[in-house]
């Protein structure tokens, strides 16, 4: 009795499969589901709103000694340097050096200050702006000890991110004697 119950249930189950679903009429063939809608790609990201958010200047630093001083330059192996930190020792003085005949004053971004200085333009035998601080300078410490990245721009000019290694530190280091 048990097992002729459970076969004639079976049938009845097997047999619910072959009724169509209340809401597909008897008469019409079942229709393909549409193609799924393709989602939008999302919105490209907002451009940085603060400097420490914007990626790194492509490039490396290097240091060397150079007569009366030392130099830490930072820019693309194999190129000019974009930027470049030197030490005129008999006279304490630190130079730092933009890539360019720039227009207006350097400004230098740290985590800790900001600070806009004047520049002069040497144009032989490349174009650089030069900007010119005693080996004491308080800037100079916020740039070797920036919270790993500097920035250093001019009015009309794109802004550079520069990483806060120590070679520049190792040319402040070597100004102050």
């Amino acid at each position: 009795m048990r097992m002729k119950l459970i076969i004639v249930m079976g049938s009845m189950l097997a047999a619910s499969g072959c009724i169509p679903r209340a809401d597909q009429p008897r008469d019409e063939p079942a229709r393909p589901a549409p193609p799924p809608v393709q989602a939008p790609l999302p919105a490209p990201p907002p451009a940085a709103a603060d400097w420490r958010d914007i990626p790194l200047t492509p490039g490396n630093w290097s240091y060397g000694a150079e007569a009366g001083g030392s130099a830490a330059m930072f820019g693309a192996p194999e190129t000019e340097a974009l930027f470049a930190v030197r030490c005129n020792r008999a006279a304490r003085r630190i130079t730092l050096s933009l890539e360019g005949a720039n227009q207006g004053p350097m400004t230098i971004r740290t985590s800790t200050s900001s600070r806009a200085l004047p520049i002069t333009v040497e144009q032989e035998p490349i174009a650089y702006s030069h900007a010119s601080l005693a080996a004491t300078d308080p800037l100079l410490d916020a740039m070797v000890f920036s919270r790993g990245r500097f920035t250093v721009e001019t009015p009309g000019q794109r802004m550079i991110v520069i990483p806060a290694w120590p070679e520049p530190a190792r040319v402040v280091e070597d100004c102050r004697g």
